[in-house]
């Protein structure tokens, strides 16, 4: 596999006390990126936390800054094609660039984790031993259970109060510790496990664009097949760009012994 960097992005909301649906709290347009970060392993480069909502485009312009490094990597995170992804590309408008999912190369350890619970012996006896724990995909979860690590203390409401507290340092804390965790979790026996056996089946490419299991939670952008693909170090789609809010409203795959990759026999 070629080169891997982790990132991640935090947000603030201004109404986030009013309840809202999934659409509206993920909305770009309400929602501001106060920072960014990156973890190659070695060192984290994480953006300063803006102190006025009106200067979103530094971490923006940090992020497209440290994406021209990382040309030639994979760029892994979790939950990334639901959320920080659609942020990044919508956000870039504001330094005047049209950003293009093409440039990302994007692993998303939300989909790979699921696959390891349902498809090595491994993951299904975790599965029948966690299940009562409740969300299983909760990243908190991953990091107690699989990591057997602390979790990060602040949650995303957390990171809107510390913003309003002006405690910019402990938001930079947050992000950092959230790369840390990715970083292990992508090292992970349980990472590797599933990628090994992803890459051991027969895979046929032929049949990706409409059964590709990412395709259900993706289904209204071309680009469904990266997070699979790019295990194969394989982009399968030439289109090049990925609706910023569409994404989100899609059914997750089934948790149940069935979900199998369709294109692997």
């Amino acid at each position: 596999m070629p080169d891997t960097a982790v990132f991640d992005i935090e947000t603030y909301r201004p109404d986030w006390q009013v309840p809202r649906t999934r659409r509206e709290g993920f909305d770009p347009e309400r929602n501001t990126i106060i920072t960014v970060g990156f973890f190659d392993g070695e060192e984290a480069s994480i953006s300063p936390t803006i102190e006025d909502l009106k200067d979103e485009r530094k971490p923006v312009q940090f992020f497209l800054d440290g994406l021209e490094k990382l040309t030639d990597s994979v760029l892994v995170g979790y939950n990334i094609l639901r959320f920080d992804i659609p942020y990044l590309v919508h956000k870039s408008k504001l330094t005047g660039e049209d950003l293009s999912i093409s440039r990302f190369k994007p692993l998303d350890l939300y989909w790979v984790f699921p696959y390891w619970l349902h498809n090595t012996p491994n993951g299904a006896q975790f599965f029948r031993n966690a299940s009562h724990l409740g969300n299983l995909w909760s990243f908190e979860n991953i990091v107690k259970h699989i990591l057997k690590e602390e979790s990060n203390p602040f949650t995303n409401k957390d990171i809107f109060r510390l913003w309003e507290m002006r405690k910019f340092c402990d938001i930079e804390k947050h992000l950092k510790l959230d790369l840390l965790h990715t970083y292990s979790f992508f090292n992970s026996s349980v990472v590797q496990e599933a990628l090994d056996d992803i890459l051991n089946r027969k895979f046929d490419g032929s049949r990706c664009k409409h059964l590709c299991p990412f395709r259900q939670p993706l289904q209204k952008t071309p680009e469904s097949a990266y997070c699979y693909c790019t295990l194969r170090c394989e982009i399968m789609s030439d289109e090049s760009e990925m609706p910023a809010i569409d994404v989100i409203d899609q059914p997750l795959p089934e948790r149940d012994a069935s979900w199998i990759p369709s294109c692997l026999t």
